[in-house]
């Protein structure tokens, strides 16, 4: 028994000394049961992982009932392992700046010991490893890399397409429209696409015009502002343009290329545009009626807009656009830069205008060229006489001066101050007929009366003085002198005088001629022109009786041309030519500035134009 017992001893201690004194334990790779796995959570974590600047990424398992023996990072290829420790989570990050852009592997090993609570489990023999793997694209951004877009036609719309981006921190883009980017900063319409895959933008307002598009790409990077890189496309080819101006007298056909986005199309309209108003000429919904016959009249340098109006408004609620364009009359052939202008009635190719408030200049027709030019140091106003025999000058200064000219040259003059004749007087208006008789109507402060005076220019004397209670806004005598008319308009009145015994004797009124561009004498006769609710009426002077009339669709008289039986009236910036006898209409323009006819059927107007009918 003793020897038995001996042997069980001796064998317990050779068993205890085999499990607590080896310094190394084999261990062995077993095979995994079919239940075994280890779920790892990689952040960030896709199919394939794209790596763009330095990454921080995150990892979390468990080794269910195992121990975790070691965790292994690899980068594929590359003598660079990344250890960390036995933590089940953990972070490291990758750092691309020694790797070039292209494809990698990341590897993750995971050993654990097997959990099955076996001797060799307890001993850590039996380990369990777990081999993860991901595509890594290394693709480090450059701030120079190119993004390119373009724009075309499709589907009846305008479409922008660009390059599909693939970078760290790409965020959208931004689309926007304005003239002239980076120059002009208004937009005309902002959109933001959120989605990175999106490559193409419709602009499905657009109908034309000369637009940029700016694709905006946004970035986000960590401890970094937003970075924008942008791509511009401009589009300037697609819209109507004018394509040619046929030009009959004073009419034009415009033409004009068809709008290529049918589908946006509303309509078109042609728009007369003077300064900062506007008036539209025309419209039409029709996408194929590309003309249009237009009388403009005369202007010089005339700024005209085709306009293109879109179903759709963006988002700024803009839904035209405008193509500007310049007319210039054909038969202008000359031009100068006038504010009044004044002529006579006779053949002598004259006109006297003024480039300022102190000036007259004389201009001759033959020579096209200014031939005289006076100045004065206070403002002025002047008239001629029909027979373009006296040039009359009022000093609107105090006292009152009139200073007579011979016209054209201005080479002799008389300067007549009537306060030797009437003490503190001031001279208000002032005609003057063919035989150098003139008319004024003058106030006289001292005696508080107001008057009209005829005075003789060749022997320097007054004619003739009569008190009036009249307020005279104008005055005209005819080119005789032996009849004259006078503006009331307060009273809404002209007052028809005849020079009779050496004196100006009322005869009777008129109501409603007003101003003194609805009353004119006939050059050379005596007789009265005058119009009142478009009716142009002319009066025998001898015997103020109407000798004809007839109705107009005017308001104003503006000239008379005796030789070709011509009468220009006016309203609303048309300009009317008629027949002085019977008031047939010959012809109608447009006319932005007082005209005059002069010579025939020359008319100024800003600049000289020859007229046709």
């Amino acid at each position: 028994m003793h020897r038995f017992y001996f042997i069980f001893v001796f064998t317990i201690l050779i068993l205890n000394s085999c499990r607590y004194e080896p310094t190394s334990v084999n261990e062995v790779n077993i095979e995994q049961p079919g239940n075994f796995y280890i779920p790892i959570e990689l952040n960030p974590l896709d199919s394939v992982i794209k790596v763009y600047y330095p990454v921080e990424f995150n990892y979390k398992f468990s080794p269910g009932k195992g121990k975790v023996k070691e965790v292994l990072i690899k980068f594929s290829g590359n003598e660079v392992p990344i250890y960390h420790g036995l933590d089940t989570i953990n972070n490291f990050t990758f750092d691309p700046g020694n790797f070039s852009n292209g494809e990698y592997e990341l590897t993750i090993r995971i050993r654990v010991t097997s959990g099955t609570g076996s001797y060799a489990d307890k001993v850590g023999a039996e380990i369990y490893e777990l081999n993860y793997k991901w595509k890594i694209i290394i693709s480090k951004f450059d701030f120079n890399f190119n993004f390119a877009c373009k724009v075309v036609k499709e589907n009846n719309k305008l479409k922008i397409s660009w390059d599909k981006l693939d970078y760290y921190g790409f965020k959208g883009y931004l689309v926007k429209k304005n003239k002239d980017f980076p120059y002009d900063n208004k937009d005309y319409f902002s959109d933001t696409i959120h989605n990175v895959n999106d490559i193409v933008y419709y602009d499905d307002s657009f109908i034309g015009g000369r637009s940029t598009y700016i694709i905006k790409a946004i970035f986000s990077r960590p401890g970094f502002n937003d970075f924008e890189k942008y791509s511009k496309v401009e589009t300037y080819t697609d819209f109507p343009e004018i394509s040619n101006f046929e030009q009959t007298g004073l009419e034009y056909k415009i033409n004009w290329t068809k709008c290529y986005y049918t589908n946006n199309f509303k309509s078109y309209s042609i728009i007369d545009k003077y300064g900062s108003s506007e008036k539209e000429l025309f419209s039409t919904e029709n996408i194929n009626d590309t003309s249009k016959i237009l009388n403009f009249g005369f202007f010089s340098n005339r700024q005209f807009i085709l306009r293109l109006k879109s179903k759709k408004s963006n988002k700024f609620g803009e839904d035209s656009v405008d193509f500007g364009f310049t007319l210039e009359h054909s038969k202008k052939f000359e031009s100068y830069n006038s504010g009044y202008t004044i002529h006579s009635y006779n053949s002598e190719p004259y006109i006297y205008f003024n480039k300022t408030l102190k000036d007259i200049n004389a201009y001759d027709f033959n020579s096209k060229s200014i031939i005289k030019t006076i100045s004065y140091q206070n403002s002025i106003n002047y008239i001629v006489s029909e027979n373009n025999k006296y040039l009359i000058v009022r000093d609107i200064g105090y006292p009152s001066e009139v200073i007579i000219y011979k016209p054209p040259v201005f080479n002799s003059f008389t300067k007549i101050n009537f306060n030797d004749f009437f003490n503190n007087c001031y001279v208000s208006s002032i005609s003057v007929s063919n035989n150098g008789i003139l008319l004024l109507y003058i106030n006289d402060y001292k005696t508080k009366t107001k008057k009209l005076v005829t005075y003789d220019i060749e022997n320097k004397y007054i004619k003739s003085t009569n008190n009036t209670n009249y307020n005279i806004y104008n005055l005209k005598f005819s080119g005789s002198g032996n009849y004259a008319f006078l503006i009331n308009d307060s009273l809404n009145k002209l007052y028809f005088y005849k020079y009779i015994d050496n004196n100006l004797r009322l005869i009777d009124s008129i109501l409603g001629v007003s101003t003194l561009s609805r009353a004119k004498f006939l050059p050379f006769e005596d007789k009265l022109i005058t119009i009142y609710d478009g009716l142009v009426t002319t009066w025998n002077c001898e015997t103020y009786t109407p000798i004809s009339s007839y109705n107009t669709e005017c308001e104003f008289i503006y000239d008379i041309d005796k030789v070709n039986n011509i009468l220009m009236a006016s309203k609303n910036n048309i300009i009317y030519i008629y027949d002085l006898t019977n008031g047939s209409l010959k012809t109608k323009f447009k006319c932005y500035s007082d005209p005059i006819i002069i010579d025939k059927t020359i008319i100024i107007s800003g600049a000289v134009y020859k007229l046709e009918f």
